[in-house]
């Protein structure tokens, strides 16, 4: 009941509910209940907004509103205070609203604001085991059944009443009762938030009403709970609770006042929030008092709390502070508003003199930290400066911190990596795989008359520029970094280009994979690198070509698994270009493998080799290029060659033997039985004396020598007396005289020695001694001598 003094606007609802008893009688009662507001000029410019409304197509609630002569306004007044309600409950039911707007009447200053009138009904339609009547609108949700005959809830506006606010803006001035809160409080006892209790014989209405379960004698745990008689004595006690675990919750722990004043209120006792509670704040909408310009759009967490006590499913509507660890976190909120305020690093005013401290106000002998996000980065890296002590290790890195000049990457692997920074500010930047690090920093001198500039490019193997830039210097010279960034892993070429003639020259230093180039080992302003994983074997005879790659780094590996001694054997070649066809065989030869992965043939043929996996690659300097496997059974090597610029064919067969070279003829001085192939070197027997018949200058081995008729019992040797190894028994020369080349008397007068006959010849001055040859003694050999040896032994071999 609202009641209308001059000046103070309390709002003081009195709810008469008509009950049923063991079957539903809900059938409506009009101005049954009245509500007065009494107004003695007090001011309270409180504002609460409403919560973020619901849209009607998702809304968890339905309100079927019925509206009787209510303006406009007023409907859209009474629409926006049920979205709140339809904002905050979960029904399955619709819940019912009959709505009035008629004259209620001012007497002497006095009005009557609004009057609500509530229906109740028994669970099971007043024939099931419970004993308690709901309001019809909750008793429907619990047994999820419509047993509405009419509307669950009538209340009445007066149209009389002239300083209603009646928009919904919450702009209400000091001089107007808003129209929302109203509503929204009228809706409130409607949904059961509602004794019933009346001052007819002695306070009489207690009954079967569920709200009055929850009402308690004093406040203490399992304190005594109303009935019959102590209604009579405990209405007007003002020491009355409500014992709801979720109220209780919502109120700190402790149970709620309900207003029980003496004396009695009509249609405010027993059914509002004590205001003389200090827990019952001026937000709370089910408070019995409404002052000038105060504006509730949204019930409290208490006045939610009674109804989920009550049997409501209600919506977190609250929003506030969620973060727990805010110095104003708000429990009761469930959609942060981003009002959280953290709490703070405070430091001891002394270094060492305590350990950090996060908290909400000021603590004696510490300062809030003027850096806070340095504060926590120190802490969040080194524990002790939070749990034991903020020494000078702490305050260095603080400071540290502090000073952005020394901020930069430390991680050592980051492909931005500063050795100078002290602190770590996040920026690092690791390469993703494939990729490498490149970064270039360039140094002008400094001149008094020009500076320096120019630009540079990085290009990769495929031509495509990956980075460029430039750089400028004045004449002061100075430094030039370029910021670092992850390439593709490829071959590069780094070229600086000097804007003109008349720049002056720029060194530079260039980081990349891991290493470091600089202008000193460039060529001119050009230099070629590569990535690690760009970088390898490519030989593509080697066991690990990869023909992916674009430098070759002297990698290759030529010898997987050697499955046969290729290195000391000797093999026999044999080729056939277009395989199996009427060419004729065109290389036949021997093939040595080196050690160093050369090889030559006996041909004067040279190349490299591999051995990978059993696959034996040989490749001519020429071009042609053998790719063959051996066959472990036979020790046979067999394949088929390639020769890119055959003439004929370029493809052919081959198979490769181990040999044992040598001589197969059986005459030969040096025939072998083991040789398997004949490698021409076959030497064959004869005699070594000149004189001999059967005579073989290139003889392997000696044999007997056969002179003409006559002569027998020849004993070769040497017969130069002058000789070293003159033999004077000897009657024939077999040319092994050795003579003394130091004794200037080893010719004798008219002859010279000849180096390379091995002998002395005559001088041809007629005056020498007798020499071999000279048979007739003149000093000259010629044919006179011929003639006279045919004399003697003839002209045929006996």
């Amino acid at each position: 009941m609202y009641k209308v003094f001059p000046a103070l606007f309390i709002l003081t609802l009195l709810t008469n509910i008509y009950y049923s008893q063991e079957t539903s009688q809900n059938q409506e009662i009009e101005n049954f209940s009245t509500a007065i507001s009494y107004s003695s000029g007090e001011i309270n410019e409180l504002y609460i907004p409403a919560p973020n409304i619901t849209p009607y197509s998702v809304r968890t609630a339905v309100f079927d509103i019925d509206y009787v002569s209510v303006p406009a306004d007023v409907q859209a007044v009474v629409d926006f205070a049920a979205s709140v309600w339809h904002t905050a409950l979960n029904a399955t039911i619709p819940i019912t609203i009959k709505v009035k707007w008629e004259p209620l009447g001012c007497n002497g200053g006095i009005c009557t604001l609004g009057s609500t009138s509530i229906n109740l009904e028994g669970l099971g339609g007043g024939l099931g085991n419970d004993p308690y009547d709901y309001p019809t609108s909750l008793a429907n949700q619990l047994d999820n059944t419509d047993y509405s005959w009419s509307s669950d809830i009538v209340f009445t506006l007066n149209s009389d009443y002239p300083n209603f606010y009646k928009g919904i803006d919450g702009d209400c001035d000091s001089t107007q009762i808003d129209l929302v809160t109203v509503t929204l409080h009228e809706i409130g006892h409607g949904l059961g938030f509602a004794s019933g209790v009346w001052s007819g014989l002695g306070f009489t209405g207690f009954g079967s009403n569920f709200y009055n379960t929850f009402i308690q004698i004093g406040d203490a745990p399992g304190g005594t709970a109303m009935d019959a008689v102590s209604w009579s004595t405990s209405v007007e006690s003002d020491n009355l609770f409500w014992n709801g675990a979720n109220t209780i919750a919502a109120n700190n722990g402790s149970m709620p006042a309900i207003y029980a004043p003496n004396p009695y209120e009509g249609g405010s006792s027993i059914s509002h929030f004590d205001p003389s509670s200090p827990s019952i704040t001026a937000n709370i909408l089910m408070r019995p008092g409404l002052s000038d310009g105060q504006v509730i759009h949204s019930p409290s967490v208490l006045d939610m709390a009674l109804l989920e006590d009550m049997g409501w499913v209600i919506n977190c509507i609250f929003d506030g502070c969620t973060d727990p660890v805010a110095c104003n976190f708000d429990p009761n909120a469930c959609n942060d508003d981003g009002s959280c305020i953290q709490p703070e690093w405070y430091l001891p005013n002394i270094v060492g003199g305590g350990h950090a401290i996060l908290a909400c106000s000021y603590i004696s002998g510490y300062s809030k930290a003027i850096n806070q996000s340095c504060a926590a980065d120190v802490i969040a890296s080194d524990s002790f400066c939070l749990s034991t002590s903020w020494d000078p290790v702490c305050q260095d890195a603080y400071e540290c911190c502090s000073d952005i000049q020394n901020h930069g990457c430390t991680e050592l692997y980051a492909c931005n990596y500063d050795s100078t920074a002290c602190w770590d500010d996040g920026s690092c930047i690791y390469c993703a795989p494939n990729y490498s690090c490149f970064n270039v920093t360039f140094t002008g001198t400094e001149n008094i008359l020009i500076g320096t500039s120019g630009s540079w490019t990085l290009t990769g193997s495929d031509g495509v520029i990956e980075e460029s830039g430039s750089y400028s210097f004045g004449i002061s010279g100075g430094v030039s970094s370029i910021p670092s960034s992850c390439v593709p892993d490829d071959c590069y070429t780094f070229e600086v280009q000097e804007a003109s003639e008349w720049s002056l020259p720029v060194s530079w230093s260039l980081g990349f994979d891991s290493n470091t180039y600089s202008s000193e080992g460039a060529s001119g302003n050009t230099l070629s690198f590569a990535s690690a994983s760009a970088s390898g074997c490519m030989d593509p005879i080697a066991c690990n070509y990869d023909a992916s790659l674009c430098f070759d780094d002297g990698s290759c590996n030529y010898q997987d698994i050697l499955t046969l001694d290729l290195l000391n054997t000797t093999w026999y070649l044999e080729s056939e270009w277009g395989c199996n066809t009427f060419l004729p065989t065109i290389i036949n030869s021997f093939l040595f493998f080196n050690g160093d992965n050369t090889f030559y043939t006996n041909l004067g043929y040279q190349g490299v080799w591999s051995n990978c996996l059993n696959t034996i690659t040989f490749l001519y300097d020429n071009g042609t290029i053998y790719n063959g496997s051996l066959d472990f059974f036979t020790g046979q090597i067999s394949g088929t060659m390639n020769n890119p610029s055959g003439i004929l064919l370029n493809y052919g067969c081959f198979i490769m033997n181990q040999a044992t070279p040598g001589c197969l003829d059986d005459t030969a001085c040096n025939y072998d039985i083991n040789v398997t192939h004949d490698d021409g070197s076959c030497t064959f027997p004869g005699c070594s004396d000149i004189n001999a018949c059967n005579y073989f200058v290139d003889a392997g081995c000696l044999e007997d020598c056969v002179y003409p008729l006559g002569q027998t019992n020849q004993v070769l040797g040497c017969t130069y007396p002058t000789a070293v190894n003159y033999d004077p028994t000897a009657t024939v020369d077999n040319g092994t005289c050795m003579f003394d080349l130091i004794d200037p008397g080893m010719c004798g007068t008219g002859t010279y020695f000849d180096v390379v006959e091995g002998m002395c010849l005559p001088d041809g001055t007629g005056s020498g001694v007798t020499c071999m040859g000279d048979l007739d003694g003149d000093g000259f050999v010629n044919t006179n001598d011929l003639l006279s040896f045919l004399s003697v032994f003839g002209s045929t071999c006996p």
